[in-house]
């Protein structure tokens, strides 16, 4: 038995390894928190404050975990600074089976990765690293982007 007794392996946001690019933004929504392992977009007016979701807006990444919240349920409040990875690997939620080098796509109805392409989901430039069932946790290679979001 491990020295620690039974650990998860991950959880959404996460930090895969130390090859990262992360940005810090505020968190922009009027009234909804930004869930750890969540694509991150920008305004269109591009004023840098992060928020879930809008049609014409600007990818800019995937929230990274933060000690501030209790591991895997944690969120970023309105008005919270936002940890951004830009660009490096990152364990996410995905709620459809996945494979490794399958296009990844954002959820904003279910708050999760997919790779299912209808039904409301956002294109990225992104792609899973490792595969798994819907409901797992799964690495994301993200790169740096200013895709706009359909």
């Amino acid at each position: 038995m491990p020295a620690y007794g039974s650990l998860d392996s991950g959880f959404a946001g996460l930090l895969v390894n130390g090859e990262d690019f992360i940005d810090s933004m505020v968190n922009g929504e009027a009234s909804a928190a930004i869930p750890f392992g969540a694509a991150v977009f920008a305004k269109p007016n591009n004023d840098n404050k992060p928020f879930n979701y809008a049609s014409g807006a600007f990818l800019k990444g995937v929230a990274v975990h933060t000690h501030k919240e209790y591991v895997g349920t944690g969120t970023y409040a309105v008005g919270d600074v936002v940890g951004v990875l830009r660009s490096g690997a990152i364990q996410v939620l995905v709620n459809a089976a996945v494979q490794a080098q399958q296009n990844a796509y954002w959820d904003p109805t279910g708050m999760a990765w997919t790779n299912v392409t209808t039904g409301g989901t956002i294109q990225t430039p992104y792609r899973f690293r490792t595969g798994g069932a819907s409901g797992s946790i799964v690495e994301l290679d993200v790169v740096k982007s200013g895709v706009v979001a359909g």
